[in-house]
């Protein structure tokens, strides 16, 4: 019933931990597609000698994306999925053995995605990971909690939006989210499309520090801008009232406030500065009130304030 798709591109240190996890939660209904995005480090082989192991156990398996990026290996992923349901994992992550006995029960005719809450791992221990439990797209754009562990989706339903957009590096699972709540937010009962499950918190992420986005926003910058730029695109095409792409353009505008005091924060004026021209081109000067939210979070947030999404959302 449902597919696990899971990328992996050199992540043998970590994988080993994964598949444990993975192993532990084998369900009759799951069929698990591991995709091998061009490892080097002996990852591949590592899945291979898994796959052998358990194909008996488990309905598994391994294929090849050599085009490097996370969204065009798990559209490869997608491609081959024959189950009505699709859901992402990361290589790096641990899956909660929970999984198909809480989600098996929810899943109907009737609703199109599942959306979940996790688990994050801190330095202070665990914490859930930001979650909104609302179908408004602007509460997406915002507090991004659509994010990929948060999203078991019909596999139908993601063909239909076009899968994972692959022009994307980062912020690619907020942008498809984002795709995903406007073709509910176009249907008279989108909203009843969409379930949300607040209890039990499932899996746990852990933060890896050798991530290939870097750890500072101002490694990213043009990724970054490339993602707002792609939600900018996605509410422009969208089949939604004149209100709602109106409020959607001015989260989009808040968010590009909040990442430039992220990058000043980092002491990035470059980048903060090719932020707000994007801004500029894409929203314009925008009225004296929008203008002044904006610099008052943009302010904050380079000053260390923490949660201004949650300022923005509530504005």
């Amino acid at each position: 019933m449902i597919t696990i798709v899971i990328p992996f591109r050199n992540r043998k240190s970590a994988l080993a931990a994964t598949l444990q996890s993975v192993a532990a939660a084998s369900h009759p209904q799951a069929h698990w597609v591991l995709v091998d995005n061009g490892s080097t480090d002996g990852a591949r082989e590592m899945c291979d000698e898994f796959v052998a192991q358990h194909s008996g156990g488990m309905d598994i398996r391994c294929i090849s994306c050599p085009e490097a990026g996370a969204a065009r290996a798990r559209n490869a992923g997608l491609a081959v999925a024959e189950t009505p349901w699709t859901y992402f994992f990361d290589s790096d992550d641990l899956f909660d053995n929970r999984f198909f006995s809480v989600v098996l029960p929810r899943l109907s005719e009737s609703i199109d995605l599942l959306a979940l809450t996790v688990n994050l791992q801190t330095a202070n221990g665990l914490c859930v990971r930001a979650f909104q439990p609302t179908a408004d797209p602007v509460a997406q754009v915002l507090a991004s909690h659509l994010g990929t562990h948060a999203m078991l989706v019909r596999t139908s339903r993601l063909r239909q939006v076009g899968g994972w957009n692959e022009a994307l590096s980062v912020w690619d699972d907020w942008e498809l989210g984002l795709r995903l709540l406007l073709s509910f937010a176009a249907e008279t009962d989108g909203e009843q499309r969409v379930e949300w499950l607040t209890q039990p918190h499932l899996h746990t992420i852990l933060p890896q520090t050798e991530s290939i986005t870097g750890t500072a926003f101002g490694d990213k910058t043009e990724a970054l801008l490339r993602a707002l730029s792609a939600a900018h695109d996605d509410v422009c095409a969208a089949q939604i009232s004149d209100r709602l792409a109106q409020r959607l353009k001015r989260a989009l505008r808040l968010r590009h406030e909040i990442l430039q005091g992220l990058l000043l924060r980092e002491g990035n004026t470059a980048a903060a500065q090719q932020c707000g021209e994007q801004k500029l081109r894409l929203f314009g000067k925008g009225s004296a009130a929008i203008r002044l939210v904006g610099s008052a979070l943009r302010k904050y947030t380079a000053h260390g304030g923490r949660g201004a999404w949650r300022i923005a959302l509530a504005l």
